[in-house]
């Protein structure tokens, strides 16, 4: 995987956010999409379990303390979520959305109705996100600022913290022969600090079906970081993942192989040596959930396993998931799915 020059915490995450943000579809998505869930689901609730496992058998069953709920409108909205503990209220999130979806603020209240956060969005009349400011209780602790190209596209994303501020930009380039406006690459990607100073740089390199094949790296002295290289099967299934140091010595290596659903079958990490570490076995089922992970070390006589069992509802969603680690622990996971259809 790329990697990131030690920025500290926040910086990194906020780059990893703002990139995927800004990567993924322009078609919005719904909650309930994002959660995975099928049908028009009203309300839900998640409970779990932690257990012990012995000679295949769940031998202690031990509830957590903690409860989700979720409920939904009838477009499918997230409009309101809490978490209990040991059967108390420990915080509840309000969410407000204009006509369009968009998500104009999320509220979070303490145990006692108080206040905890507040997010406050704003975005244009394209339904773009401009503006977001972060409220702890009712002090601003972070603001963030998108700016767009005449595509649509983010060109730059501006954080404003309370330690620090910092901002990120993409520069594109647009294939103006192909009939879509999606049809674009991000060549380059810059992060600077609030006096201008380089953090972080990459430059991306594509071939002519429109992958990513490299990426080059780069520290903030402008010296040369290292390589990521990118290998694609006929799918557009990334194959490779190569990284390399500037003298391009092999740092690692990932190698995926998929089924015709899409879905990794298996995967090897090589190390910077081209030495086998660990190669991964998957399995999925009818509904294309993981079932299966088994991991087999090459320089270690154990391997490890996670096997997961779901049962579904006649919607398709699943309503109990247990998660098994080398057959000694199970992690339980029951939901409740309300749904507006349902029969009387």
């Amino acid at each position: 995987m790329d990697e990131l020059h030690p920025l500290g915490l926040q910086l990194e995450m906020a780059i990893m956010f703002s990139s995927l943000e800004n990567n993924c579809s322009k078609v919005k998505k719904t909650s309930l999409e994002e959660m995975k869930l099928k049908g028009k689901v009203k309300s839900l609730k998640i409970t779990t379990y932690d257990t012990i496992v012995e000679d295949g058998r769940i031998v202690e069953k031990k509830l957590s303390p903690y409860v989700e709920t979720f409920s939904f409108d009838s477009k499918g909205s997230k409009i309101e979520s809490a978490t209990y503990y040991k059967d108390s209220l420990h915080n509840k999130s309000i969410y407000l959305y204009d006509d369009q979806g968009n998500n104009l603020e999320s509220s979070m209240y303490n145990l006692d109705g108080l206040l905890e956060s507040k997010i406050i969005r704003k975005y244009d009349d394209r339904g773009r996100k401009m503006e977001s400011l972060h409220y702890r209780r009712y002090s601003l602790i972070e603001k963030k600022t998108s700016k767009y190209d005449d595509r649509g596209n983010k060109i730059v994303w501006i954080y404003e913290g309370r330690d620090e501020s910092f901002e990120i930009r993409w520069i594109y380039q647009y294939n103006d022969n192909v009939d879509s406006a999606d049809y674009f690459h991000t060549v380059e990607h810059l992060v600077y600090k609030s006096d201008k100073s380089l953090v972080y740089r990459r430059i991306y390199k594509y071939d002519d079906k429109g992958n990513r094949v490299e990426t080059l790296r780069y520290n903030p002295d402008g010296s040369f970081e290292g390589t990521t290289t990118y290998k694609y099967g006929n799918l557009g299934n990334i194959l490779e993942i190569a990284s390399y140091n500037p003298n391009g010595t092999l740092v690692s290596r990932d190698l995926d192989k998929y089924d015709d659903r899409g879905n990794i079958i298996e995967s090897a990490k090589y190390y910077f040596n081209n030495a086998l570490y660990s190669t991964s076995f998957f399995k999925y089922d009818e509904h294309n959930n993981q079932i299966e992970q088994i991991r087999v070390y090459q320089d270690k006589p154990s391997t490890d396993q996670w096997l997961t069992e779901y049962t579904y509802n006649d919607c398709g969603d699943w309503i109990r998931r247990f998660e098994y680690f080398n057959m000694t622990t199970c992690k339980i996971t029951e939901r409740v799915i309300d749904y507006y259809d349902a029969p009387l």
